[in-house]
């Protein structure tokens, strides 16, 4: 998987939107299209994940849907 992921760590209590936005245009001007935001202070490191593709067409569904398991864990 190396040069084929961009994996954003993060240290927040929740993820903003900021940080969804940032790892995109990290994505964009690399060319790349997967990208994993990891946030650490979580008690199970899955609800810490979240996984961005860019210029996929399910992506803001898949984003969205994301976000709404993971304020279901909390």
């Amino acid at each position: 998987m190396e040069d084929k992921v961009i994996v954003e760590v993060k240290a927040s209590e929740r993820l903003a939107p900021l940080h969804e936005a940032q790892l995109r245009f990290y994505l964009r001007v690399s060319g790349k299209s997967v990208g994993l935001i990891i946030n650490f202070p979580v008690r199970l490191l899955k609800n810490g994940l979240q996984r961005i593709v860019n210029e996929f067409p399910d992506s803001a569904r898949s984003a969205v849907s994301t976000k709404a398991e993971n304020s279901s864990d909390l």
